[in-house]
């Protein structure tokens, strides 16, 4: 066990807030009292207080105890002994687990109790409005959203808890700072992996799906296709905007976007389902801005629009920035997170139960 030095918190706090950010409620002790015990209240405090089952405290509040350490040892086990011809797990391994797993609760705390010190409340409307920016249409069509939750082998309750703890940390992260890196950032890690940029032909498209379900009947195929054509319609006939209708009927993970797919390379092999679609030679021979007829693809029926084309050769920042925001932007979180910690760490009591933690023999 080991034991960090005493300092004041700098706000107030229940346990009963935090329980829904940390997974721990209810798991706490008494508060020390304000004044120096005599020999005799210490030993009796020291009798009451059990810390068998603690795997880690903050200021005398058991955050993990051990059977919820076990468990998500054993999660981790299990998870990775699922994938076929994977060596068995080893004592080494399980013991980096188990730290990691106690580090990560000791900062999830607190960082709860940040978020609850600045009264960062994240409202349903708050979350609805993330998972649909996030997820886009799939978080508005049931089927999808159940199937996606069925992938990660999770609930809908247990997703929203999650989700509504990381909104909340990204909140209070952003009062220390933006969590967009920099335009110059950005420049400069584009030029320093130059060479990672070299790509064949590619193409800017963006896309509308009207979605058709696996197992869906000859009607909801029907539907699709007579959906396509109208949006199709609305667009080339109507003149209305693309990115604007895509934004609002889209099936596809594109709808936040306006339907953006990106940049795509040619013969890319992480866009394999692309050719055997045919949607790779649609889009390297659709002239550039045309909206393609429906197509049928493993989504349901698509409809495509080329902005540009660019031959083989390095590709420019513009092509690559959205590829460069994702790994810079969690730096950046890293970073500010990393610093909250700290700062908070600085005005608390973190104590270490490692005798607990059911390490093995290496």
């Amino acid at each position: 066990m080991a034991r960090l030095p005493h300092r004041p918190l700098l706000f107030l706090l229940t346990l009963a807030p935090l329980a829904a950010f940390t997974g721990c409620g209810g798991c706490g002790d008494r508060e020390q009292p304000a004044t120096e015990p005599d020999e005799t209240e210490a030993t009796e405090e020291s009798a009451e207080r059990d810390t068998s089952h603690y795997a880690l405290a903050v200021d005398g509040q058991m955050v993990l105890d051990v059977d919820t350490l076990a468990e998500r040892v054993q999660d981790m086990v299990d998870r990775y002994e699922r994938v076929a011809d994977r060596p068995e797990t080893t004592p080494r391994w399980r013991n980096q687990r188990r730290r990691r797993i106690v580090q990560d609760a000791l900062h999830d705390y607190l960082i709860a109790l940040e978020v609850q010190g600045q009264g960062i409340v994240v409202t349903e409307e708050q979350l609805d409005q993330d998972l649909s920016e996030e997820l886009g249409r799939m978080f508005d069509d049931r089927r999808l959203f159940e199937r996606y939750l069925a992938s990660r082998e999770i609930s809908e309750e247990e997703f929203r808890a999650q989700r509504r703890k990381d909104l909340a940390e990204r909140l209070v992260l952003a009062q220390r700072g933006s969590l967009d890196p920099t335009d110059e950032e950005l420049q400069a890690f584009y030029e320093e992996n130059i060479e990672r940029w070299h790509a064949e032909q590619r193409v800017h498209a963006s896309t509308i799906t009207a979605r058709v379900l696996r197992g869906g009947g000859t009607e909801e195929e029907q539907d699709a296709e007579r959906r396509i054509r109208e949006i199709r319609s609305r667009i080339v006939d109507g003149g209305e905007d693309f990115a604007e209708v895509a934004r609002e009927v889209s099936a596809g993970i594109e709808r936040p976007r306006g339907g953006d797919m990106g940049w795509i390379v040619r013969n890319e092999h992480l866009r394999a389902q692309l050719v055997a679609d045919g949607v790779d030679q649609l889009l390297f021979t659709l002239p550039v801005g045309e909206v393609s007829a429906p197509l049928r693809t493993q989504l349901g029926y698509q409809i495509f629009l080329v902005h540009d084309r660019r031959d083989a050769g390095t590709r420019g920042l513009d092509e690559v920035r959205d590829n460069l925001l994702r790994p810079l932007r969690r730096q950046v979180r890293q970073r500010l997170r990393h610093e909250l910690v700290r700062d908070v760490e600085d005005s608390v009591e973190v104590e270490y139960f490692e005798d607990n933690w059911g390490l093995e023999p290496e």
